[in-house]
């Protein structure tokens, strides 16, 4: 054992016990960030659900946390209608300040102008924003996977999102388009941001090239 009785000593001795200390402190911190980085990364990983169909060869991913609902042809033969929402924004018909109410409509082009009257009227309408898009009302923006258009919105969208206003998306695939109406609280921070993420991962046609 180490003698510590004189000052000469006792002075070392309580150095290396100060870098004994100093050195478990720091594998603590450590450890503790490592540990902190898993469990981010694990919840991360459970953070969102992925839904897919083959119909419409539909695929998108969403927060585990929110309802889904897919329906087919509830508004017109041939639309596939996904509603995704963190609580539905029409429940109290007023606009609940903390939700996040997405409708997403997705359809093949018509061909010849043949399809519902919805349908052809969804298209022809997407065409416009695409081909005659004016800034500031229309912003083009560049995915990871897609271009996206997005058309500025101060009203709800009664029909779709109950009471909430917020932005209209369109974009298209090879032989499909697709519609994302969003509705967004005025605590929604950061929402957008967050229908960006589902926008990118939306596939439409996916069947096209099996």
């Amino acid at each position: 054992m180490e003698n510590c009785d004189s000052k000469k000593e006792c002075l070392g001795c309580d150095c290396r016990k100060k870098t004994l200390v100093a050195l478990a402190v720091f594998l603590a911190l450590v450890l503790t960030s490592a540990w902190i980085l898993i469990g981010q990364a694990q919840t991360g990983q459970d953070k969102w659900k992925n839904f897919k169909e083959k119909t419409y060869g539909f695929s998108m991913d969403y927060p585990a946390n929110w309802a889904l609902d897919v329906n087919y042809d509830r508004y017109a033969p041939g639309i596939i209608s996904a509603e995704l929402n963190n609580r539905k924004c029409a429940k109290s018909g007023q606009c609940d300040p903390d939700c996040v109410d997405l409708r997403v409509l997705a359809a093949q082009k018509p061909i010849n102008g043949q399809g519902s009257g919805l349908l052809v009227q969804l298209y022809e309408d997407f065409m416009m924003v695409r081909d005659f898009s004016i800034s500031p009302l229309v912003s083009e923006i560049e995915l990871a996977s897609k271009k996206i258009f997005q058309v500025e919105s101060g009203d709800p969208t009664l029909a779709l999102n109950g009471a909430c206003a917020g932005p209209l998306y369109v974009f298209e695939t090879k032989d499909y388009f697709a519609y994302v109406f969003a509705g967004y609280g005025a605590n929604a921070a950061g929402a957008d941001e967050q229908t960006r993420e589902i926008i990118n991962s939306i596939a439409v046609g996916a069947n096209e090239t099996e």
